[in-house]
């Protein structure tokens, strides 16, 4: 059974007898590393996910904040232009009716120098700009200056290109002038480098490969970090950025908002918001997702490397929690092989690393001390059996039969009851024999003295034959008395030994009655303990499926099992004893018969001689009538009663040896202490 039990240990299937299972430390290894794995896995993607999350969360945010404060800062630099203007714009020179063009040019060249614009011109009420002195230019057609003049307040132009000036791209700042009168006279135009909002734009970029532009509501590039090939080009942005469709309809729809696109390559985070005080403007920041992926990617990396860090160490340790687990199984599977032959005396104490393992230790030693005790009291029992003792008391020693060694209790108790019924019944049968060889004796000596008698008689008829003649009437009724007594006799005995020997051999078919119950309850006890083997198989087996949960069932279905093997054992002792007993009994079968056709002879002779003695009463009649032949006659009958005496001598020691088998066959019956 342990044999079976290490083979269900190295097996993967039950079924299976090819594919190795593996032990426990590899086992507690393999779970080990896949808990890890597991945990490690999770670990990895809920990071991911949280650093994805968080990285998306923080870039929107980072994005929004920063198109925010980007837009903060060029209105603001807008602000500022658009506040010197109001003040120009209340200057007593320009809000004069009667100040020559000339003046005012110089008053606005000297707002020039003193607030750093490229240049500045007068538009008068024609909307005609007037340059430079003698230079004029119509300005009717620029949205700007009739804005500001239908507002009243200061507006900016879209980017153009910038004629006369040391810069590529200019943007106009235009104010309208009223007099004192409040009437409107003109307007003030001051131009800036456009250049000077792509160098605010460009410092609030996020991240190396992040950009930061402006697009006006047309969808041009206003600002770029690429000033070169955006803003002096007047490229439209969805040329600049291929597929940025939605950056234009942004602009166009002067929306705010975050969206994720690619930009120039890289997937990117895009904030965007309108620029207040401007001709539409929307700032659009964006943050490279690829680039703050890396991060992530490394932090990544170092979980993996903690991860094979973890589930090596995880393995070495959990190799050596295994070898505290594995190393008292092994003790106990050897010691389970011990048990299973038949070696109860060895030490049972095994090396206890948990609380688990003491329990284990105080069971397999409990288990041997219980079935230690339960096979000394049957070496005990069927000893005493052997010797043909069967005075013991089961009830006694009922304790230390638990569990279903109970039923052990009733077999024994059940098969001595069984046995010394069928002792009992040979014992009386035997104790009838030898009374019926007694009478048998007896009578063959009565019969032996009434022949010697007779012959007595008869010698003294030979000297007084007058008076045997006399006496043959009276000893003629009385041997016919005594013929009738011995044929009774003969029938009384005849009766009475049939009687016996039918006694005798019903008594010995009910011991072999008996002998088959018993052998039928010995086979169905054999039948139990086999059902109760492959029970313990089954058990073992399915302990085995059940894995940790299951070995303490397991180890109480192997007892279980040996215990069966050891009834089956016990079995079979008790088997070859009823054989024994029946073959016994068959013997006595044999001897009845020879004791039943020894008692036929006796009755066969004894009948002869009761019709020899009715003949020769019969003769002994008509010789009386015939005194001369009644010497021979007498001869004769001499002759007879010898062969009589010698006949009923026989039948007395027929008889007596009839009686000395019944009395050895009772002493052989001795034996048994019931």
């Amino acid at each position: 059974m342990v044999g079976k039990m290490r083979r269900l240990f190295r097996r993967s299937d039950p079924g299976s007898t090819n594919q190795e299972l593996m032990s426990i430390s590899q086992i507690i290894r393999k779970n080990s590393r896949t808990m890890i794995l597991v945990f490690g896995v999770i670990s990895i993607v809920i990071s991911v996910f949280i650093a994805l999350f968080t990285m998306n969360t923080t870039l929107n945010d980072s994005v929004s904040v920063t198109a925010d404060r980007t837009a903060k800062i060029v209105e603001f630099e807008l602000n500022r232009y658009n506040s010197i203007l109001s003040t120009m714009a209340i200057d007593e020179v320009l809000m004069s009716d009667t100040a020559p063009i000339e003046k005012k040019l110089d008053r606005l060249n000297e707002y020039v120098e003193n607030n750093g614009f490229a240049s500045a011109v007068w538009i008068d009420d024609k909307n005609m700009a007037h340059l430079t002195i003698g230079m004029t230019a119509d300005f009717s057609s620029r949205d700007y200056l009739q804005d500001a003049i239908a507002t009243g307040k200061p507006q900016v132009s879209n980017v153009f290109t910038a004629v006369g000036s040391d810069f590529a791209m200019s943007i106009v700042l235009c104010c309208p002038v009223y007099n004192k009168d409040h009437k409107y006279i003109g307007s003030i135009g001051t131009v800036i480098d456009a250049k000077g909002i792509t160098d605010l734009v460009s410092e609030c970029i996020i991240g190396k490969k992040g950009q930061t532009f402006i697009v006006d509501s047309k969808g041009i590039i206003v600002a770029h970090q690429d000033y070169d090939n955006t803003v002096v080009e007047q490229l439209p942005v969805t040329d600049y950025y291929k597929g940025a469709v939605t950056l234009a309809d942004a602009a166009i729809s002067k929306t705010s908002g975050i969206k994720s696109m690619f930009l120039g390559g890289d997937y990117c985070t895009v904030g965007y918001r309108q620029i207040s005080g401007s001709r539409g403007w929307t700032i659009f920041v964006g943050a490279s997702k690829t680039e703050y992926m890396a991060p992530v990617f490394i932090c990544l990396l170092i979980l993996i490397v903690i991860l094979v860090v973890m589930m090596v160490f995880s393995s070495r340790v959990s190799g050596k929690n295994a070898e505290k687990v594995t190393t008292p199984l092994k003790q106990f599977i050897d010691r389970l092989e011990k048990l299973s032959e038949g070696d109860l005396a060895s030490d049972t104490d095994l090396l206890v690393t948990t609380a688990e393992m003491v329990d284990m230790n105080k069971a397999i030693k409990t288990a041997i001390k219980n079935l230690s005790k339960i096979i000394a009291d049957i070496r005990e029992k069927l000893s005493m059996l052997s010797k043909g003792d069967f005075r013991y008391d089961m009830e006694e020693v009922r304790d230390i039969y638990v569990g279903d060694f109970k039923a052990l209790v009733s077999s024994f108790t059940d098969a001595k009851s069984m046995l010394s019924d069928v002792i009992n019944s040979i014992n009386e049968a035997s104790a009838h024999v030898a009374i019926s060889a007694q009478n048998m004796a007896e009578g063959s000596s009565s019969l032996a003295e009434s022949v010697t008698n007779q012959n007595a008689a008869i010698s003294s008829a030979g000297e007084i034959v007058e008076k045997i003649i006399d006496n043959n009437r009276k000893q003629a009724e009385k041997s016919q008395e005594i013929i009738v007594s011995m044929k009774e006799s003969a029938m009384k005995i005849d009766a009475e030994c049939k009687q016996k020997l039918e006694s005798l051999k019903l008594a010995m078919d009910e011991i072999v009655r008996t002998s088959a119950a018993v052998e039928s309850i010995v086979e169905n006890i054999n039948s139990i303990a086999g059902q109760t083997s492959l029970l313990s198989l089954n058990a073992s087996i399915e302990a085995a499926r059940a894995g940790e949960s299951g070995k303490g069932f397991a180890v109480v279905a192997d007892e279980v099992g040996k215990l069966a093997r050891e009834s089956s054992e016990s079995v079979r002792n008790a088997h070859s004893l009823l054989s024994e007993v029946t073959h016994a009994i068959e013997n006595n079968n044999q001897i009845v018969n020879d004791i039943e056709n020894y008692f036929m002879e006796v009755l066969n002779q004894i009948n002869n001689l009761v019709g020899f003695t009715e003949k020769v009463v019969s003769d002994f009649m008509a010789n009386a009538r015939e005194s001369v032949r009644i010497q021979n006659e007498m001869n004769a009958l001499t002759a007879m009663i010898t062969d009589t005496a010698a006949t009923a001598e026989e039948s007395a020691g027929i008889s007596a040896e009839l009686a000395d088998q019944a009395a050895q066959l009772k002493d052989s019956l001795r034996v048994f202490s019931i």
